[in-house]
């Protein structure tokens, strides 16, 4: 599992500095194929949560010039979430589907109010972001969501 964990972390670290992985729009992250291939629902969704946290961090911090790469990097593993979790059971695809959408409208203002250096909004639409990441978190399947590790049991 460690092991999964390190490549997840090299590919992130290599597509973030090509610059494919926090390009700002809407386009398609087709370098993020391969990554997708070998995250599981659970594991994008802690990379999720570990993003929110170090985002939480930066606003905290008043690092606004940062926000907007954690942002499209929650984005983007959300796009990756929804693909991975096509065909499972139990997923309400078409909330799911809305939230990711939801949640690209939030990366893109809390990209605009970082850039602006405006903590206010920037922390408003932070907790836009968290709720809408609860949400997810509430309606999408515990067992798909959350590996059990066997080493840990």
């Amino acid at each position: 599992m460690k092991t999964k964990k390190i490549l997840v972390v090299l590919m992130t670290i290599l597509l973030a500095a090509n610059g494919s992985l926090f390009a700002h729009g809407d386009e398609e992250h087709d370098e993020m194929h391969g990554v997708e291939e070998m995250m599981t629902p659970a594991s994008i969704w802690r990379e999720v949560r570990e993003e929110e946290q170090e985002l939480s961090e930066v606003i905290e911090d008043g690092k606004l010039g940062d926000v907007h790469e954690i942002a499209f990097t929650i984005r983007d593993l959300t796009k990756m979430l929804l693909k991975s979790s096509m065909g499972k059971a139990g997923v309400p695809m078409g909330i799911l589907m809305t939230r990711v959408e939801q949640i690209g409208s939030v990366a893109e203002l809390l990209d605009q109010y970082g850039d602006a250096n405006d903590k206010l909004n920037t922390a408003e639409q932070f907790q836009r972001l968290q709720t809408l990441l609860n949400a997810i978190e509430s309606q999408y399947p515990k067992t798909l969501l959350f590996e059990v590790n066997p080493e840990n049991q």
